[in-house]
Order: structure tokens, then C-alpha cells, then sequence
């Protein structure tokens, strides 16, 4: 599966050490989804609806998570699903 944009984008705001500049999960949050607009946060809800699906298989989405741009790693499903998850509800 080839990565969305927005996707990418969100990837790049996951630098090393990028949590220690918030005190709250939620100021990361916002950080992460701030730089996009109304109509580019809907179609990366609806990417991460897809990838962060129970029905999508954890293996590919630690493939995409891993292999874009972002300094974190996974190395299991479930957090990573957690996290997407919360960054598609604050869309």
C-alpha cells in the first residue's frame, strides 16, 4: 500500500524527542495535527479510519508506521493503533 500524503506529514512531526517539548499528550496532539487544513483533516481521518482499523493488518500498518518519516519506532500494533486512533478522533 503506498503512504497518503497527509500521512507522510503527520509522520515528519514525530521527531526524537519531539514529546518532551509537551507536557500534555494532548499539546502533542494538537502539534501533530495543527499544520492541516479542514479538508486535508478529513482525508487523513479517513486514512487513518483505514489503517488503524482492527481489520487492517498489523503487520502492514508497523511496515508504514516504521518505514515513513517518523524518528519514533513500534514494535507492536496495538500502541500504534492506540495512538492513530486518538489522532483520528482529535480530527
Amino acid at each position: 500500500m503506498s503512504t497518503h500524503p497527509e500521512f507522510d506529514e503527520l509522520t515528519e512531526r514525530f521527531f526524537q524527542d519531539v514529546d518532551r517539548i509537551f507536557s500534555t499528550e494532548a499539546e502533542l496532539l494538537q502539534f501533530a495535527i495543527e499544520p492541516f487544513s479542514e479538508e486535508r483533516r478529513l482525508s487523513l481521518r479517513a486514512y487513518l479510519s483505514l489503517i488503524a482499523s482492527d481489520d487492517f493488518d498489523g503487520k502492514e500498518l508497523l511496515n508504514l508506521w516504521n518505514d515513513s518519516k517518523a524518528q519514533w519506532l513500534f514494535h507492536s500494533a496495538p500502541p500504534l493503533r492506540l495512538l492513530l486512533n486518538k489522532f483520528r478522533d482529535r480530527l
